[in-house]
């Protein structure tokens, strides 16, 4: 279970550190040191760090698509500890990365997508070649000035 929202599009501003131990789903790729990434208008403008740095921003410029460095969606976790798996392994799933609980999940690429399952629609309109989940792990994480993740715990009373 993920709380997902379309974000609006162009409205995205600042900067995300990846710390180690972040995920990288699609690409399977563990962060392995800080990568900042630096949002301005609803795209990544810069990805800056070691080797996981250079490798993610070789993965957005092989799709050879601008829209695949726009923000698709951004969403919070809520599938217990217990029952959850965080990185990739014969028993992992997206539902699992994607839901473990408190981490922020931010993704680039297509938004435009729509199904008829709870929670997976998203309605947005980027139609990139593209989709990148980056889940991360003990984050801070705010939506609209109110804190909805803290240092990787839900704090928010509507969003636990």
């Amino acid at each position: 279970m993920c709380d997902l929202l379309c974000t609006i599009e162009d409205s995205a501003n600042g900067t995300l550190v990846l710390s180690p131990g972040d995920y990288i789903l699609g690409q399977g790729l563990i962060v392995t040191e800080p990568v900042r990434i630096t949002f301005g208008d609803g795209y990544a403008r810069k990805i800056e760090g070691g080797l996981t740095a250079r490798m993610l921003e070789r993965w957005l410029a092989n799709w050879r698509d601008e829209q695949s460095y726009g923000v698709s969606h951004i969403g919070w976790g809520r599938i217990p500890l217990e029952s959850a798996v965080w990185t990739d392994s014969n028993y992992f799933t997206f539902a699992d990365a994607e839901g473990y609980y408190g981490m922020m999940q931010i993704a680039l690429g297509s938004n435009m997508f729509d199904t008829p399952l709870p929670n997976f629609g998203l309605g947005g309109k980027n139609t990139a070649v593209s989709h990148t989940d980056i889940e991360c792990l003990n984050h801070d994480f705010y939506l609209d000035g109110e804190v909805i993740v803290k240092d990787g715990n839900i704090v928010h009373p509507e969003c636990r």
